[in-house]
């Protein structure tokens, strides 16, 4: 879980060619990797909904942001439902 969470950090969200959705999404990915490794559930849970927000608000915002932009949204998304299955939370498509 936490590997695939860093490969979105590490290798997708740099793909982004939207700076402040990049800016964003790669704070609060860290924060949700602390979380989750000190085992704060509830303040995970918080980064993760910070997280489905900002690719919410990030998508919502197109053409406003580069619509090469999906795939790699897309696939931080599914990075993160390993992450919300582990929480007990329901992933978000």
């Amino acid at each position: 879980m936490l590997a695939a969470l860093d490969d979105a950090r590490e290798r997708v969200v740099p793909a982004l060619d939207n700076a402040a959705t990049r800016t964003s999404l790669d704070g609060v990915l860290l924060q949700l990797e602390e979380q989750l490794k000190a085992n704060h559930t509830a303040d995970a849970r918080a980064r993760l909904a910070l997280a489905y927000g900002q690719l919410d608000r990030a998508r919502i915002a197109l053409p406003g942001n580069d619509p090469m932009d999906l795939p790699d949204m897309s696939a931080i998304r599914l990075a993160l439902v390993p992450v919300a299955n582990a929480l007990g939370v329901q992933p978000t498509f």
